[in-house]
């Protein structure tokens, strides 16, 4: 099974459901503030409703490794968009499960605006999500034992984003009750999510990192207008008023 599928079918469970639902609940004051012509949810792009729904962006789009559900099919080490058209991208878990999270990062730079926007959301190692999920409590591929899936500190991605040039605007932390249905599904563990967000925010069970890309020392000037804007051979649906193709002579 990819990767991918399985963490949709995780996300279309119960436990999953509730972690989606918080996530929509964060993303609007988490993206307010993030102009710009063109979004694209890097992952996970056929569930519904995007990540992005909240968002200023004007063009939004998803992108999976499978098409169904989604706008435009691509992996994330190669992604098929020209450079520089990107305004905002959130990528839910795809460092986790990418062989190559440093040429993900890389692909990131190259479709960005400078001063445009990178969200990466996964799950917090040193939580009990964490242990979890390394357990083989999550989606198949994120167990230990195969080999499939890494969770990375958040130093660690903090490191690699500044040496391409971004910078941290947010941090946050969601999930401290445990990861059963039971904790999930009633209040008797809601002083869990109260004490957690005062106490320990940092062992929070899904974390979220906001980067800026830093401007150019070119001078860069906006364009006007911008639409989404895929490499020639790219999978996409049949939606011209949103997506382009160019090409590269």
């Amino acid at each position: 099974m990819e990767p991918e599928q399985a963490l949709v079918e995780w996300y279309q469970g119960d436990i999953g459901r509730h972690v989606w639902s918080r996530l929509h609940e964060e993303m609007p004051s988490l993206l307010g503030e993030m102009f710009g012509y063109v979004g694209v949810q890097i992952g996970l792009g056929a569930l519904s409703p995007s990540l992005l729904a909240s968002s200023r962006v004007k063009q939004q789009a998803g992108m999976a490794t499978m098409l169904s559900g989604a706008d435009v099919l691509g992996r994330p080490e190669a992604l098929p968009f020209a450079a520089e058209t990107l305004d905002l991208v959130v990528l839910p878990h795809v460092l986790e499960f990418s062989p190559d999270p440093h040429q993900v990062l890389r692909e990131i730079d190259r479709v960005l605006v400078p001063e445009g926007h990178a969200v990466f959301i996964g799950f917090n190692p040193i939580s009990l999500w964490g242990l979890w999920a390394l357990a083989g409590g999550g989606p198949r591929q994120f167990s230990k034992r195969s080999g499939r899936a890494h969770l990375y500190t958040q130093a660690r991605l903090k490191d690699w984003l500044a040496l391409l040039g971004f910078d941290i605007s947010q941090t946050r932390h969601l999930m401290y009750r445990p990861p059963s249905r039971r904790a999930l599904m009633t209040d008797r563990c809601g002083w869990l999510e109260t004490m957690g967000r005062r106490r320990f925010s940092m062992l929070g069970g899904i974390r979220i990192i906001a980067a800026k890309k830093r401007e150019s020392t070119l001078t860069f000037i906006k364009p006007s207008r911008r639409r989404l804007r895929v490499l020639p051979g790219a999978a996409i649906k049949t939606t011209p008023k949103v997506i382009s193709s160019e090409r590269h002579d």
